[in-house]
Parts: structure tokens; C-alpha cells; sequence
């Protein structure tokens, strides 16, 4: 094992150790509230580790949906991992089939996110341990919030932030890359539009991802790409 690059690993996924954990034992604690096995929560982030799409499967487990429902609605959240796809660094995989299966399997927002400010060749060992750590993190996470599920009050409030938080924090760091910034500024703008949008049409909160995200889908779409995004992870 390249130990050194283990904590190259562990050092850029630290947010996403801070992020994961309380969102993981919040999962945890949600799906002990809904009375269901707990062995099942423990597979559940081994093998599906979805994020969403398991807070997703508390509810729909708990009201019994079939599981033909449970995979369409589990693929329609995940569906913007197809994107991902179309710009994770597969070439730096030449000869290692089963790590860049592992990685794809294990391609969260947050993963996505710490892998796409690599340099475009970085090393394949470090995308896997980045990946490793991840899973590593949101398992641990829900064995703890299966530990502590029964002493943990229903009505408490705040887990869920945790994700809101971890953003806010991955964020500011893609500001320390100048190429980066231009990517954060525009997707800066599509939100701040959308919450305009919102407001001066009096329309449900629920609607602002959506909106942000067709302004942000317009903007790339008039904006050169070679203005928007670099792969940049050694200029700062």
C-alpha cells in the first residue's frame, strides 16, 4: 500500500469526513426511527451508498413500496451521475479494471467533487483511496448513528445541514485554483438568479433546484467552455 499517498487521500477528503459522518448518522437514526432491520441499513451503505437515494429508501421502505418503485426512484435521483461519467479521469485507470469499477461504483457528489479538482492525469492510487475513504467515512457513520439511534431523541433537528455545510466548505476550497473560480462564479450567479426567481414569483422553494439548474445548463450552453472550466489542481 503507497502509504504516503493514503494521506494525500486523507487529507483532501478531511471535509467530507466532517460532512459524512453527522449525514451518514442521521440516515442511521432515520431509518431506526422507521423500525427497520438494522442489518439492512448497514448493506444499504455498503452496497447502495447513494446518500439521497438512501434517506429516499427510509421513506419508501417504510410504507412498504414495491421494489420496482424503490429502483426507478433510487435511478432517478442518481441520474445526474451519468454526467459525472462523461469527465471522470478513466485514462488514468490503463490496466487497473477492477479499481476504476470500485471508483465508479463509489462516485458520490462529494467524491466527484475532491477527484475533479485533481490534475487531469493524476494518479490512479490516489482517485481510489479518495474514493475508499468516502465509503470508509459514510460506513462509519452509519454504524455509529445505529449505535447511538435509540438514545437519540425523534424530534432532534440540524442533521440534515451537514450536507448544506460540506458543500459550503468543498466550495471554498475550489476558490484557492484560479482556473476553478470562473466555474463557482457562474454557478454562484445561477443560484442567486434562481432565489430572485423564487421570490418574485412567489413560487415554492421546492422549485429552486431546478431553476438554478437551467439557468446554470443556459450559461454553459452561451458560454465558451475554455472560459468556464480548467483542470487545474497544482495552480493556485
Amino acid at each position: 500500500m503507497d502509504i504516503k499517498t493514503l494521506k494525500t487521500a486523507f487529507h483532501l477528503s478531511i471535509p467530507v469526513l466532517m460532512g459524512y459522518i453527522p449525514l451518514a448518522m442521521a440516515f442511521a437514526v432515520s431509518w431506526c426511527q422507521a423500525d427497520l432491520p438494522i442489518v439492512l441499513a448497514l448493506l444499504a451503505s455498503l452496497i447502495v451508498y447513494a446518500g439521497s437515494g438512501q434517506f429516499l429508501l427510509v421513506g419508501l421502505l417504510a410504507v412498504s413500496t414495491p421494489i420496482i418503485s424503490i429502483i426507478i426512484a433510487t435511478l432517478a435521483v442518481n441520474l445526474r451521475h451519468i454526467f459525472y461519467g462523461l469527465s471522470f479521469p478513466k485514462d488514468s485507470f490503463n490496466g487497473h479494471k477492477f479499481l476504476l469499477s470500485y471508483c465508479v461504483f463509489a462516485l458520490t457528489d462529494e467524491a466527484f467533487s475532491l477527484i475533479s479538482s485533481l490534475d487531469k492525469k493524476a494518479d490512479y492510487r490516489l482517485i481510489f483511496f479518495i474514493s475508499l475513504l468516502c465509503h470508509f467515512y459514510w460506513v462509519v457513520g452509519t454504524i455509529l448513528g445505529l449505535i447511538l439511534g435509540e438514545f437519540i431523541p425523534k424530534n432532534i433537528n440540524g442533521f440534515e445541514f451537514s450536507l448544506t455545510a460540506l458543500f459550503v466548505v468543498m466550495s471554498l476550497n475550489y476558490l484557492r485554483y484560479k482556473k476553478l473560480r470562473p466555474a463557482c462564479f457562474i454557478g454562484t450567479i445561477s443560484a442567486v438568479f434562481a432565489l430572485f426567481i423564487v421570490f418574485l414569483c412567489n413560487t415554492s422553494s421546492n422549485n429552486f433546484p431546478a431553476i438554478a439548474i437551467c439557468i446554470l445548463l443556459f450559461l454553459l450552453f452561451i458560454i465558451p467552455r475554455r472560459y468556464i472550466f480548467h483542470y487545474s489542481g497544482s495552480q493556485k
